[in-house]
């Protein structure tokens, strides 16, 4: 009996905790217009990534050589997601300059990059090269870091 009850109270937490988390997020689908070399030949890889709702689509820079969207936030957050796996978004940039980054270096292009820390202005920034994919934010102050921080831990490739 009372495993019953406990297999029923871990069942209605989980529910409820699921609930409280998707609603705040929103699945975005991103398609890579980088090729990765497969046994099939030169394909291109799609992504899903959770990201918190309320987001105004700022960007969607599609040019020859690369591909990005930016996501922005109340308070100037920002949270992207490209394919410029050299040099990943410019809108890090300074950040990465500041941080003592000047070039990145990888030995494979399945290698993972993780990059981050504290803005001049005490807010937080972290860019992930992943693989074919790079997924960043910016601006994000230390009570949201962690919603952001999983966004960026939510991103499957779909294929």
């Amino acid at each position: 009996m009372k495993y019953k009850i406990v297999i029923a109270m871990i069942s209605l937490a989980v529910f409820v905790l699921g609930c409280g988390t998707s609603a705040d997020l929103k699945k975005v689908y991103y398609t890579s217009d980088f090729l990765s070399s497969t046994k099939k030949g030169f394909e291109t890889h799609s992504y899903v990534i959770s990201v918190p709702r309320k987001y105004k689509l700022i960007k969607e820079d599609f040019n020859p050589e690369y591909k990005e969207i930016i996501y922005e936030y109340k308070d100037s957050i920002k949270f992207y997601i490209t394919d410029d796996t050299f040099g990943g978004s410019s809108l890090n940039g300074d950040n990465k300059l500041r941080s003592g980054i000047t070039s990145i270096s990888r030995t494979d292009l399945n290698d993972t990059t993780k990059m981050g820390g504290v803005q001049q202005d005490g807010r937080y920034w972290k860019e992930y090269i992943l693989g074919d994919v790079v997924v960043g934010y910016l601006n994000v102050p230390e009570n949201r870091k962690e919603e952001f921080d999983l966004t960026l831990q939510s991103i499957n490739r779909k294929d």
